[in-house]
C-alpha cells in the first residue's frame, strides 16, 4: 500500500513537474515572439504579430490602407498678400476686400463650401477658416480648388486660388498636408482620415 502510494505520488509529482516546465517555456517562447519582429508605423506586436493602428497594414504594418473618406478641418493659406488681386473691391466705403474661402470640386463650377468667416476690409497676409469645417470628402482621389473671394454686394470676386489633391497612394496620411507654390504661397489642410 506504501509502494502504491508512493508510485502514485510520485507519479503526480512528474506530471506537475511536466505541467510546470510546459507553462515556464509557454511563457518563456510567447515572450520572445516579438523579439525578432519589427512593426512600422506605430504597430505593436502581440505574441508574434503586429497588431496595426488603423491607418496601416500588413506583416509589419508596412502597407498604408486607403482611407474611405477625408474630413477636412482647417485650412490655411498664407503669404498670399503680393498675389491677392485687390483691384476688384466695389463694396462703397472700404479699399480692401472682405475675404472668405470657397472650395471647388474637381472641375465643378459650383462652390462645394464657402465659410462663413470673412476678413472684413483686410490687408493680412495669412487667412484661416476652422468654423463650420469638418467637411467630409468621399471621392478621395479629387483635386479641390481653394480660393480666396471678395464678398462683394453685387458678386463675390476671386482674388486668389489654388488646387491640391489631398490624398494619394503613400503619402503617409498626414495631420496637416502642407504645400509650397513655386510663388511662395503656403497652403495647409488640417485632415482626418475615416476607414
Amino acid at each position: 500500500m506504501i509502494y502504491s502510494t508512493l508510485v502514485a505520488m510520485s507519479s503526480l509529482y512528474n506530471k506537475l513537474l511536466l505541467f510546470l516546465l510546459l507553462a515556464v517555456s509557454s511563457l518563456f517562447f510567447s515572450c520572445n515572439k516579438c523579439k525578432e519582429v519589427e512593426c512600422k508605423n506605430d504597430g505593436v506586436c502581440v505574441d508574434g504579430i503586429c497588431d496595426c493602428p488603423d491607418a496601416f497594414t500588413g506583416d509589419q504594418c508596412s502597407l498604408q490602407k486607403e482611407p474611405r473618406s477625408l474630413v477636412i478641418q482647417k485650412v490655411r493659406i498664407s503669404n498670399v498678400k503680393d498675389y491677392l488681386n485687390y483691384e476688384w473691391d466695389e463694396e462703397e466705403g472700404e479699399e480692401l476686400p472682405d475675404v472668405f474661402l470657397g472650395i471647388q470640386k474637381g472641375i465643378e463650377t459650383k462652390f462645394w463650401f464657402t465659410s462663413r468667416e470673412i476678413y472684413r476690409n483686410s490687408n493680412a497676409n495669412t487667412f484661416e477658416f476652422s468654423e463650420e469645417m469638418g467637411l467630409t470628402l468621399d471621392d478621395i482621389d479629387l483635386t479641390l480648388r481653394f480660393s480666396l473671394l471678395d464678398d462683394d454686394v453685387t458678386f463675390s470676386q476671386e482674388l486668389y486660388w489654388c488646387t491640391a489633391r489631398l490624398y494619394w497612394a503613400k503619402n503617409q496620411l498626414p495631420e496637416v498636408y502642407t504645400y509650397v507654390y513655386n510663388t511662395g504661397v503656403k497652403l495647409e489642410v488640417w485632415l482626418d482620415y475615416r476607414y
